[in-house]
């Protein structure tokens, strides 16, 4: 295995962190926040919901810079929102820009609003 790929391997799994966050009645998800080999931040969800439609992810109470899209299978990214999620479904949202430090994540749905915080 070449040393970068082990390299992005162990530094993801460095991290990668558990987010806080949810209440009853209103959306919940499981999100792990990772890093690509280039150091672009990575926000992975899963829905725990029947179904919940997230309308957009704002990152860092809207810091200017910090914006998520979704990451497509071939490697590039690109806005779908609103996206349509079941029971189960995950989803990997990427930052636009490596600069972003991701500290938190607001996701905005149909079942309202719910944020998750990274770090300590």
């Amino acid at each position: 295995m070449p040393h970068i790929y082990r390299y992005a391997l162990l530094l993801a799994s460095m991290l990668t962190l558990s987010a806080c966050g949810g209440g009853s009645g209103g959306p919940t998800f499981e999100v792990e926040l990772t890093h690509t080999a280039i150091g672009r931040p990575q926000i992975y969800v899963v829905t725990k919901n029947a179904q919940v439609i997230i309308e957009k992810i704002v990152i860092n109470d809207g810091e200017p810079g910090c914006r998520v899209m979704e990451a497509k299978h071939d490697f590039g990214i690109g806005s779908t929102f609103p996206l349509k999620l079941k029971l189960g479904q995950g989803v990997t949202f990427a930052a636009r820009y490596e600069s972003c430090t991701v500290f938190s994540a607001t996701l905005v749905t149909d079942l309202g609003e719910v944020t998750y915080t990274f770090g300590e």
